[in-house]
């Protein structure tokens, strides 16, 4: 008898026990699962990416995961761009509708966390881009001046939406295609066709204030030193099918001088600290495989290195002191990443990536986002990746099918690489 109620207090005993741990567990489970207000957490440094069910999160210095926009069967987002002060973040959505598409672009405001939209069509055919990009958006450098290029019937066209008034939509420039670079003073340089259009931009007024007949086959237009002597800006100018020549304008005092000549087609691009002209060329425009990166220094535009091992495209680190580069591998699905170190001039391989369709398409168009999405965190030392690494020997059929998030860290010391989360792409914040 005894020992049947020792038995049953000791029952009693651990049912209490498991259920304090159980409702120990559940608690920690609810604040777990506690939705973090965006405008409740300091967003510096933080990690913007899409998970694998198509959801935009953000990642802080903290680990807070907020998650802004949750996808459905019928619904996609895409490409979360944020604003130069981490006051606003755009982003692309497609409804799949049952007879057609409505596509468009909200505006998330950070401060007050509440969602506008600026933007948006009904089409029976997906009107997007490209299959990943929908639209392409980049914000000014100052003053949160949303500029985008949407699709149109005929050709693409380019918008401004300025945040100081949410009503406000602008077209600026039609007939595309359209590529574009902000530089600091809020100028807008615009690359349609043969044209390169040159805006003055703030929330109050919006100039054409320099028009050049430039050549149709390259991409954007590079912004090089501004001071009150001179405001430069590097472009590509043909007289014949045969010669191509970058050119240096100073919009400032109206002149212009070519600083190299080549027969292959040139697209450029400069360091942040504006002392190297990085140029991908090949014989043939457009293509997506280049024949080869030079860079050239800007005071004398002499050759520095030339790399020639079939790129596709490169993101320069924000200290300019390394750039990420990605070529193409022997395997036509896979692509290795090198680290160029600017100061040594050594090219080093470090990983082979089988990549995402979202992060492909954001290194063919590097020269493009390097303007508005950030591979490299903002102190130069980590890069974010979206797809799969690929070792040696490992047979394809084991290669894990969903993206994964990958970090790359210790690039100055023994670079390694770690999985975050599953997602198929992912850049910094400011």
């Amino acid at each position: 008898m005894k020992n049947s109620v020792l038995n049953c207090l000791k029952l009693i005993l651990y049912s209490f026990i498991f259920l304090v741990l159980l409702n120990c567990d559940l608690n920690k489970q609810i604040q777990d699962d506690v939705d973090i207000p965006i405008n409740s957490v300091n967003i510096h440094n933080s990690i913007i990416y899409k998970n694998e069910n198509g959801d935009l999160n953000l990642l802080t210095e903290n680990e807070n995961n907020i998650e802004f926009t949750k996808s459905d069967i019928n619904t996609k987002y895409f490409w979360p761009t944020i604003s130069n002060d981490n006051k606003f973040i755009s982003y692309s959505y497609v409804i799949e509708q049952i007879v057609d598409y409505k596509i468009g672009i909200n505006i998330l405001n950070i401060a007050n966390n509440q969602t506008y939209e600026i933007y948006s069509e009904t089409n029976p055919l997906k009107n997007v881009l490209s299959n990943q990009i929908p639209h392409y958006m980049t914000w000014s450098l100052t003053g949160n001046i949303l500029s985008f290029i949407i699709p149109t019937e005929d050709y693409p066209a380019l918008y401004l939406h300025k945040t100081s008034n949410t009503n406000h939509i602008k077209k600026l420039v039609e007939n595309g295609p359209i590529w574009i670079n902000w530089n600091e003073n809020n100028n807008l340089s615009v690359h349609r066709r043969n044209k390169r259009l040159i805006f003055n931009i703030n929330n109050s007024i919006t100039n054409l204030i320099h028009i050049n007949e430039v050549s149709p086959f390259y991409r954007i237009d590079a912004w090089g030193s501004l001071n009150p002597m001179s405001h430069n800006i590097f472009s590509v100018y043909q007289n014949d099918a045969k010669y191509k020549h970058i050119v240096k304008n100073d919009i400032l005092n109206d002149t212009s001088k070519f600083i190299n000549t080549s027969e292959e087609y040139p697209l450029i691009n400069i360091s942040p600290d504006k002392s190297y002209l990085s140029v991908l060329k090949s014989k043939f425009y457009p293509t997506a495989l280049y024949d080869s990166l030079v860079l050239y220094k800007i005071e004398d535009m002499s050759e520095i290195i030339e790399i020639t091992n079939a790129p596709i495209g490169y993101f320069w680190a924000p200290d300019s002191s390394k750039i990420a580069l990605f070529t193409a591998n022997q395997n036509n699905e896979y692509y290795d990443l090198h680290i160029l170190n600017i100061d040594n001039l050594e090219l080093k391989k470090m990983f082979t990536f089988k990549l995402s369709p979202e992060q492909l398409e954001m290194i063919i168009f590097s020269d493009q986002f390097s303007q508005s999405h950030n591979i490299w965190s903002p102190d130069s030392l980590k890069l974010l990746i979206s797809g799969n690494l690929i070792f040696n020997n490992v047979n394809d059929n084991i290669v894990d099918k969903n993206s994964n998030i990958i970090l790359i860290s210790d690039l100055n010391t023994n670079p390694k690489s770690e999985i975050l989360f599953n997602g198929s792409i992912a850049y910094w914040g400011n």
